[in-house]
């Protein structure tokens, strides 16, 4: 990033501190619900969504670069089953947006020649072959990660590992970070937690998924010594992981999503969170401005808190907690 890239971008995040006002610097967007996994931790593929067609997303992306928005992640569902994915990225970097993907890997290979303008793959695995394909309960779903990971080496597609930390892998954590160092890249683990389709982070899940503290502690041990090793290959900072250890209620972080972030859903919804419940109808920026429906988001309810690194980077940033790792994620 350019230094006076770096200093509007600073100057924009003083501005959302100082005066709770402005518009967010990133967004989520599931621009899709359509899904070929049945994942045990998400039941988004049950919900029927009207979604957007191009135009109307082309408008909203011209919305968000007008207000300075920095950067989105696409999102689903699996983002790749949209017939225009590649144009709507394009789109984005063309209007100065850093835009990013999160994929299963489904059907990537027949994609990725128009994916040039990504700036981020983020690849979900959720284990070895045999962990990863029951948790997604779709055999072969494992070899599409895997196949998908090789294509984007070969395209020169920048890509990550994306890990959910459930009672099925917390116990195969090793094999996430040596996958991540046999493709050269790096992994994030973040803990599952519901999403607001569901009453609460147990209703509709398989009991297996949950996994217990003593589990957990292992896990992060395990993590953070990585971490703190010199050819780390793991995205999460010590900061982050040690806020993580006090799921599924985490340590007080005030939280910034409708403020630096918000999340879009596949119809245009606006929220300043989707694993939140919210009273009434939610902006819609589909039938009017980005602008004036962001204006209009629900006050941010009560919260357990939460373990998404995308979501902790800004919150740390927006709190003034020095974690030179998210710091230099955010700049750079």
């Amino acid at each position: 990033m350019k230094l006076l890239s770096k200093v509007h971008l600073i100057g924009k995040l003083l501005k959302i501190k100082c005066s709770n006002r402005g518009y967010p610097m990133a967004i989520r967007w599931d621009v899709t619900g359509r899904c070929p996994l049945r994942c045990k931790y998400c039941k988004i593929w049950k919900m029927k969504f009207r979604e957007l067609d191009t135009r109307t997303i082309f408008r909203i992306i011209d919305e968000l670069a007008a207000v300075g928005v920095k950067k989105i992640s696409f999102s689903g569902g699996e983002p790749l089953l949209r017939e225009d994915i590649c144009a709507i990225i394009k789109q984005a970097k063309d209007k100065g947006i850093s835009p990013e993907l999160n994929s299963s890997g489904f059907c990537f290979s027949a994609k990725a020649a128009g994916l040039g303008a990504l700036d981020l793959l983020k690849l979900s695995l959720d284990g070895p072959e045999e962990i990863h394909d029951v948790v997604r309960e779709i055999k072969g779903s494992h070899k599409w990660v895997m196949d998908a990971a090789r294509f984007a080496q070969e395209k020169r597609i920048k890509f990550i590992f994306c890990t959910t930390l459930t009672g099925y892998n917390i116990a195969h954590i090793e094999y996430m970070l040596k996958v991540a160092r046999e493709f050269g890249t790096r992994v994030r683990f973040q803990p599952f937690k519901n999403v607001r389709y569901l009453k609460d982070n147990t209703d509709g899940f398989d009991r297996e998924i949950i996994f217990s503290k003593s589990q957990l502690k292992n896990g992060l041990d395990l993590l953070k010594k990585e971490c703190r090793s010199k050819n780390s290959v793991i995205d999460n900072s010590l900061w982050s992981l040690e806020h993580i250890r006090s799921w599924p209620k985490y340590q007080h972080l005030k939280c910034w999503a409708g403020k630096a972030f918000c999340m879009i859903n596949p119809e245009g919804d606006i929220s300043p969170c989707d694993r939140l419940f919210y009273k009434g109808k939610l902006p819609n920026c589909a039938e009017r401005s980005f602008q004036e429906a962001f204006r209009e988001l629900p006050v941010l309810p009560s919260c357990p808190g939460c373990g998404f690194l995308g979501a902790l980077t800004l919150n740390y940033l927006m709190n003034f907690k020095v974690d030179f790792k998210l710091l230099k994620k955010i700049i750079n």
